[in-house]
């Protein structure tokens, strides 16, 4: 809740910090939960819509429910690349800006229900989208209900009951390619290895043992399970 900080670097900026907040620039809210950089601008989800901040010309851009399709303005992801900035917003599924265009684009899921997917891979998995990630031209998406990814042409959804995915509600995800991506749940980090096998690992924690475990699945098939931590988890019961 304390805006946006820039650290900067160089022999006579050694140490030297920037503070972005509501009042002393054009950042549209305090409440930040992700940033992009794009060329020479900087991208900033807030809880009151996106700021894009032009580090030359120190122009501010606010992008809300009046010059955006947001239904909800409560930013939670961005990313960008190829030209793309994709935002992810709480009850607005994903929004996509085309740079040279201009244009937005809304990806929603179609059936319209907030309480179950009606039509599998249809579209996004839920509009409560928490993270996005655009890499060799294929979106992640996470949500609260589910993980998505879109090549430009078909959709596939992820959960829990058919992939190695630890838990539906997820808080945020990061992309390394377009065909493994990471996803943070609140039972742990769940990551797809392979796109093309469904092959996953699970990193979760046991809560009784403290121990670490890391289990390997292909189409919820385990492969193989590996425990970790016992060092660490004896420490953390001894100061218990």
């Amino acid at each position: 809740m304390a805006g946006l900080v820039r650290r900067r670097s160089g022999a006579l900026q050694r140490r030297r910090f920037d503070s972005f907040t509501q009042l002393n620039s054009g950042l549209v809210n305090d409440v930040v939960y992700g940033v992009a950089v794009e060329h020479e601008n900087i991208w900033a989800a807030t809880t009151a819509g996106a700021s894009r901040y032009n580090t030359v010309t120190h122009e501010w851009t606010i992008f809300n429910e009046k010059n955006s399709p947001m239904e909800e303005i409560w930013n939670y992801a961005v990313c960008y690349n190829d030209g793309i900035v994709y935002l992810g917003v709480w009850g607005s599924g994903v929004l996509e800006y085309t740079l040279a265009t201009g244009r937005w684009k809304e990806y929603l899921d179609p059936d319209g229900e907030m309480e179950i997917d009606l039509y599998r891979d249809d579209g996004i998995a839920h509009v409560i989208t928490t993270g996005v990630s655009y890499v060799d031209k294929i979106l992640w998406v996470s949500s609260y209900f589910g993980a998505s990814r879109y090549d430009g042409r078909h959709w596939r959804v992820y959960y829990n009951q058919d992939s190695g995915m630890p838990s539906d509600f997820e808080n945020n995800m990061k992309a390394r390619s377009g065909i493994e991506a990471w996803y943070c749940t609140d039972k742990g980090l769940g990551a797809i290895m392979d796109f093309e096998t469904n092959t996953w690992v699970a990193y979760t924690r046991d809560p009784k043992t403290l121990r670490g475990k890391a289990v390997v699945t292909r189409d919820k098939t385990v492969l193989k399970e590996i425990e970790h931590g016992r060092e660490r988890a004896a420490q953390l019961r001894h100061l218990d």
